[in-house]
C-alpha cells in the first residue's frame, strides 16, 4: 500500500485464504429510506484473484443488480486503503451474526467535506469485506452496510 496510507486490516493472503471458492457474505444495505440484500459469492479462485459474483436483491426477492468480475486479491485489499492523515483505527467489540466478536473500527474523514465520515468494522478472524460500514454526512447517517447470516432467508 502507499506509504501515506494506514496499515490494511488484512493482507492480501490472508483475503485469499478466506475467500475460498464457494465462501458467501451477506450484508444488510440501508439506503434513502430502503433496505436490501447483497450477497457476494467468491469462484474460480487462484494465486492472483477469483471471480466474484455480486448480487442485489429487494426485500421482496426482486433483483436489483448483478455483476460477475475478476478481481484480484491486492485489489480487494486496496479497498481497505486510508490515507493516514484522514484515518483512526481503533479496537472494536461488538455483537455481529457470528456472535460476540473482537475487530478493528476504520474511522475515514474526507478531507475536502469535513462533513462526510465513513466508518469500518473489520473482524480479526474473518478476513475480507467489512461486517457493517456507515457512512455519515452532516451526522446523520445515510448508508449502512451490515453483515448478515450467508444462510439465512431473506
Amino acid at each position: 500500500m502507499d506509504e501515506d496510507h494506514a496499515p490494511t486490516p488484512y493482507t492480501a493472503d490472508q483475503i485469499r485464504e478466506q475467500c475460498r471458492d464457494g465462501y458467501v457474505v451477506r450484508h444488510r444495505i440501508e439506503q434513502g429510506g430502503k433496505t436490501s440484500v447483497s450477497t457476494t459469492r467468491f469462484e474460480k479462485g487462484d494465486l492472483e484473484g477469483c471471480t466474484v459474483v455480486h448480487e442485489e436483491r429487494s426485500l421482496d426477492g426482486t433483483l436489483l443488480r448483478s455483476t460477475e468480475q475478476r478481481d484480484f486479491w491486492k485489489d480487494m485489499r486496496a479497498h481497505a486503503s486510508f490515507k493516514s492523515a484522514n484515518t483512526t483505527i481503533e479496537s472494536w467489540l461488538g455483537d455481529t451474526w457470528l456472535g460476540p466478536r473482537y475487530g478493528w473500527l476504520y474511522t475515514v474523514r474526507d478531507a475536502d467535506n469535513p462533513a462526510s465520515v465513513q466508518r469500518f468494522v473489520f473482524l480479526h478472524d474473518l478476513a475480507g469485506p467489512p461486517v457493517e460500514m456507515v457512512v455519515e454526512m452532516d451526522g446523520r447517517v445515510v448508508y449502512r452496510m451490515t453483515a448478515i447470516d450467508p444462510t439465512a432467508a431473506q
